[in-house]
């Protein structure tokens, strides 16, 4: 499936690497631990935002489409849309 070559830069082959110093696998636990904390911080920072509402991505949703979030019907009220030229539609 993978060559010789994508094993050894990771450090995972028997042979002796031709690079002088292969990714070692703490290194790697390391960066894909960075990435999912980075990942997961976005998510719950927008649950921060719109205030620990379990709609935070519905909420998110509405607001970068230009719309505004009635929070009493939980649902997406489109204040002007461009693109119509219609005023006060929902969905």
């Amino acid at each position: 499936m993978f060559s010789f070559a994508f094993w050894s830069f990771w450090g995972l082959s028997e042979r002796r690497s031709n690079l002088p110093y292969p990714m070692p696998l703490k290194a790697i636990i390391m960066l894909t631990g960075t990435a999912i904390l980075i990942v997961c911080g976005y998510f719950f920072s927008l649950f921060a935002i719109h205030g620990f509402s379990p709609d935070f991505l519905q909420i998110n949703k509405c607001v970068e489409a230009g719309g505004r979030w009635n929070s009493k019907e939980r649902r997406c009220e489109q204040v002007y849309d461009l693109k119509t030229r219609q005023e006060g539609t929902s969905y």
